[in-house]
């Protein structure tokens, strides 16, 4: 058996959970309100950051969403549900 003494994995850890800081927050409100069109990874090159991250705080933080599709009128507006 040349040294294993178990055929089981090892322990893992989970996914790393995220830190929002409401400094990044209030960096990536004011990205998102200085121009609507920028998309979200380049804000999050903008910021240093992984895309998940910036992705969380404009859509489930700062709940900002898409109102329309076509490229001649593309906004970006905060929710009010």
């Amino acid at each position: 058996m040349n040294g294993i003494s178990s055929v089981t994995d090892s322990p893992r850890h989970g996914q790393a959970h995220r830190l929002v800081t409401s400094e990044a927050t209030a960096a990536v409100e004011a990205i998102v309100k200085e121009n609507r069109r920028v998309r979200v990874k380049e804000r999050a090159a903008h910021m240093d950051m992984n895309h998940g991250s910036a992705y969380h705080i404009v859509h489930d933080v700062l709940q900002f969403r898409k109102v329309s599709a076509t490229p001649a009128d593309c906004r970006i507006e905060r929710t009010t549900c």
